[in-house]
């Protein structure tokens, strides 16, 4: 009887152990998709540390750029550093901080990116990534466009001149609708 139990209490730490070991890789997985999607999904993705100098550095650079599509997540405001910088091995070969993908491939760390931006290679780089501002296709005029800051902008050939002329055509439209007038 007793080895029965001995057997069955065995049996039940196997399977739980495999099932907790099963749930860990799922969460390991999604976790692993997640970082794979945003090397992917944005044109510049940076891995980093607030209190990381190089970290800091390397911001730094990327910010003398109008970068359009870029994400930063810094390692250490998440629960997961570890686990997550482990995943970054597979893609990097290294699990330190900051670490720069710009379309999906890695680029380097502060040192090989200020290398890059030195020999002039890291603009040229952006701009094949479709990842700077400055590589919009012209909007026509009157169309509204959606920035990656989800804010809307419309471009109008509406001339300073002409500016007030609308805002009193707009009153006296709203005065007839809403009964509401302005006087300006």
């Amino acid at each position: 009887m007793l080895r029965i139990l001995t057997i069955t209490l065995a049996f039940v730490a196997i399977v739980s152990g495999e099932l907790s070991k099963t749930k860990e890789d799922k969460t390991l997985k999604d976790l692993e998709d997640k970082i794979v999607n945003d090397i992917i999904t944005h044109k510049v993705m940076v891995y980093s540390k607030t209190y990381c100098p190089w970290s800091k550095r390397l911001k730094v650079i990327l910010a003398n750029y109008e970068i359009d599509d870029m994400k930063i997540v810094e390692l250490d405001r998440s629960n997961q550093t570890e686990e997550m910088q482990e995943i970054l091995k597979k893609y990097s070969g290294r699990t330190t901080v900051p670490q720069l993908f710009i379309s999906g491939k890695f680029v380097g760390g502060h040192d090989e990116t200020k290398a890059i931006e030195e020999k002039g290679e890291l603009r040229p780089m952006l701009e094949k990534a479709h990842a700077l501002f400055t590589n919009r296709v012209p909007v026509p005029d009157n169309e509204i466009i959606e920035t990656n800051s989800e804010a809307l902008a419309v471009k109008t050939k509406a001339s300073a001149a002409a500016l007030p002329s609308f805002i009193a055509f707009l009153s006296i439209v709203t005065a007839l609708l809403f009964g509401v007038s302005f006087y300006y």
